[in-house]
């Protein structure tokens, strides 16, 4: 197993904003032993900003979506930017009538790459979840993206482990 899994700058971001920010100050329970679940307990969670990202970027290898920097973006490049992104419709052949389930983030459309994620981030020793918890908070704490350079991918023939 590569020990940089989940370490690319698209999956910090995601954890950051999508889980670590919102369990931010939370309170211990020594009986649900949260201290320990703060640290190392983002299975799901990394699964799941896995799966999203892997969505994003077909959506956009497809031309489902395009992403257009800001009209204020330096140099054309925009360093943090909200962008208005919604659901391609696409015409559905069963009903007849155009639709958003063909590109919906559900369980029927990516339940499975969701569980190869999350299996594949079950598969991170505690260790290693807790570094990848620990980098991502770091950027919280000094409110910067994360370093590149320290979230390489190592290789590895699970192509599920290398996002």
């Amino acid at each position: 197993m590569p020990e940089k899994a989940f370490r690319s700058v698209f999956v910090q971001q995601l954890l950051l904003g999508s889980h670590l920010s919102a369990t931010k100050g939370f309170v211990q329970v020594s009986a649900l032993d949260t201290s320990s679940l703060a640290k190392h307990g983002v299975v799901g969670a990394l699964g799941l900003c896995g799966a999203a990202l892997m969505r994003g970027l077909n959506l956009i290898k497809s031309g489902d979506i395009e992403l257009k920097a800001p009209a204020n973006a330096k140099d054309g490049i925009a360093k943090l930017a909200t962008r208005d992104v919604r659901t391609p419709v696409k015409f559905n052949m069963a009903s007849g009538k155009d639709s958003k389930t063909a590109c919906a983030f559900s369980d029927q459309n990516w339940g499975m790459p969701t569980r190869k994620f999350t299996s594949a981030a079950r598969r991170r020793s505690i260790a290693q979840l807790q570094d990848i918890v620990e980098l991502a908070l770091i950027s919280l704490t000094i409110g910067q993206e994360p370093d590149p350079n320290a979230l390489s991918n190592a290789g590895s023939d699970d192509e599920f482990a290398l996002i």
